[in-house]
């Protein structure tokens, strides 16, 4: 078995953490509230981004690792959530994968002049499995490119 993408950080932990902090923002703005203080537009965003984090801790996955296994011809995705883990087998002749400019757009300005926003999605004979995106200010990019060539080469051969 051979691992060709891993997730940088331990993916629970990150689910953890969007829990912790939507929390504390959600309290703290009960806490303002409660004191009579209203702050302008966190009035409304405040509890929002609070509830946000706190949805996406709870009901978010992530795709941790990508393995291949070519004596069984199949290639493993493991999903993470914070409470389960889902692995997805997929045979290496039904494997397709694209690579997605921003929102869908494939213009000049979004390749070449500003920041570029890319999302891998992987397909199961037409059927689409998984999804990379990128991550604040396009960080993990180069690790988005490269992992989408792995995947043309293998589904190649």
């Amino acid at each position: 078995m051979k691992t060709i993408y891993k997730h940088i950080f331990p993916v629970k932990a990150l689910f953890l953490l969007e829990l912790i902090c939507g929390s504390v923002i959600l309290s703290y703005m009960i806490h303002l509230f409660n004191n009579d203080i209203y702050p302008n537009i966190w009035t409304f965003a405040g509890p929002m981004l609070g509830a946000a984090l706190i949805l996406t801790g709870l009901r978010g996955s992530k795709i941790n690792e990508i393995n291949i296994d070519a004596s069984q011809g199949i290639i493993q995705i493991s999903k993470v959530s914070i409470s389960t883990t889902k692995i997805i087998k997929i045979k290496l002749t039904d494997l397709k994968s694209e690579l997605i400019f921003g929102d869908g757009r494939n213009s000049f300005l979004m390749r070449n002049l500003l920041l570029k926003k890319l999302q891998l999605v992987i397909f199961d004979a037409d059927q689409n499995v998984a999804e990379i995106k990128s991550n604040f200010l396009g960080l993990n990019n180069d690790t988005i490119r490269k992992l989408h060539g792995k995947i043309k080469e293998i589904s190649n051969q």
